[in-house]
């Protein structure tokens, strides 16, 4: 750094450090890269809302990710700012749903991701959460708290991955709260119309990748899923990822879509909310994507596709999901493993494995206010 940009960055300082000390209200910014991460953020925005005491603003890294950012700006009184503006603030907490580019040291910082310990080994070989992306060059954590589902995870950190046992705080989860109360009818009408509501419904739910379901047994998906409709709803929801062609190489979905169309199918859009129609779905066929591990909450039978190529970290609750489910490598006929799930389903095993993935069920908004007020200073609004 020259001497010019060392001295013109010391009298930046001294002047925002001016300015700060006539603020009057807690400026939290959300850090969203996708439309996914923004469903997440937004759980906890409207928490926050309507507090006077804190400004909400929100970050589109990508904005080429949105659909529409506009919209976005319409629908919701909180800012967006732009990343190279954002990245020079000094704000007062960032909220991450997920991992996201620098921001100021300075800055407290959660990660307020869905906190459910899936565990699944990447193509990095490193942990999602508790690995190389949530530390800095000097090898720290990034995060002042790392908010977690349930305390059977936090366990797992404190065996696995001691460095960052200090930073995790259990707050439970908002959206399992929210889908064990769910308006299950409402919901399947204004999200998946064409449901026959007098039949059983299976749900796909693939996460992304060579081992993901969707993409390791496409072609038999296609045809499973014609085979079931016959009998059951069908809805399917991929991965946002899916819909990348730079994760999903060569294959026109489109055409892949086409080939399961079915009066009692729903095939969800980019951007849509898989977690919407969990509360209808009598089924579950699942890989090891987190969309899987709230349906336990449910307690209703899940179908888990181990792809033999998938592997998992010590912690990994896929691996808990797994001894709760009916197990197949082979997905080309489904409509016998439905009914086998169906019949094999073990109640207390899948509530065993609920209660281990969520804690403090139902005060979730409870949880999450305490600790973001108490990152700000600020006491817990009542």
């Amino acid at each position: 750094m020259t001497l010019s940009r060392a001295f013109l960055k010391k009298i930046y300082f001294i002047l925002e450090g001016g300015l700060l000390k006539f603020k009057t209200r807690k400026d939290i910014l959300f850090v969203v890269e996708n439309e996914l991460m923004f469903k997440y953020a937004y759980e906890v925005y409207q928490q926050l809302s309507g507090d006077k005491r804190v400004r909400l603003w929100f970050c589109v890294v990508y904005p080429e990710r949105f659909n529409d950012v506009s919209e976005m700006k319409k629908r919701f009184k909180a800012g967006v700012v732009p990343y190279g503006l954002a990245r020079r603030i000094k704000w007062d907490l960032i909220l991450y749903p997920n991992h996201g580019p620098y921001f100021r040291n300075d800055c407290p910082k959660i990660y307020i991701g869905h906190g459910l310990g899936s565990g699944k080994v990447g193509r990095i070989k490193d942990h999602y959460v508790f690995g190389k992306y949530s530390l800095n060059g000097n090898g720290r954590v990034i995060y002042k708290k790392i908010f977690l589902a349930g305390e059977h995870v936090k366990e797992q950190v404190r065996k696995h991955y001691p460095v960052f046992y200090p930073h995790v705080k259990v707050v439970g989860s908002l959206l399992g709260d929210r889908l064990v109360n769910a308006d299950i009818q409402n919901s399947v009408r204004s999200t998946a119309p064409n449901l026959d509501r007098g039949k059983k419904t299976v749900m796909l739910a693939s996460s992304w990748g060579p081992h993901s379901l969707i993409q390791s047994q496409k072609n038999k998906i296609a045809r499973g899923v014609r085979n079931l409709a016959g009998e059951y709803n069908v809805v399917i929801s991929l991965h946002p990822n899916n819909f990348n062609k730079i994760h999903f190489e060569g294959v026109d979905l489109a055409q892949l879509f086409s080939e399961m169309e079915h009066e009692n199918v729903h095939i969800q859009k980019p951007g849509d909310d898989g977690h919407l129609l969990l509360p209808f779905a009598d089924v579950l066929v699942t890989d090891m994507t987190s969309l899987g591990l709230y349906f336990p909450l449910l307690n209703k039978p899940i179908i888990f596709y181990d792809s033999p190529g998938q592997e998992y970290f010590p912690d990994s609750l896929n691996q808990e999901l797994r001894k709760a489910s009916h197990v197949t490598r082979d997905v080309s006929d489904l409509r016998s493993d439905v009914r086998e799930a169906l019949k094999n389903f073990d109640k207390e095993k899948m509530e065993g494995l609920a209660e281990r993935t969520f804690s403090y069920r139902g005060r979730a908004r409870e949880r999450y206010s305490y600790e973001i007020y108490e990152s700000l200073g600020l006491k817990q609004k009542l």
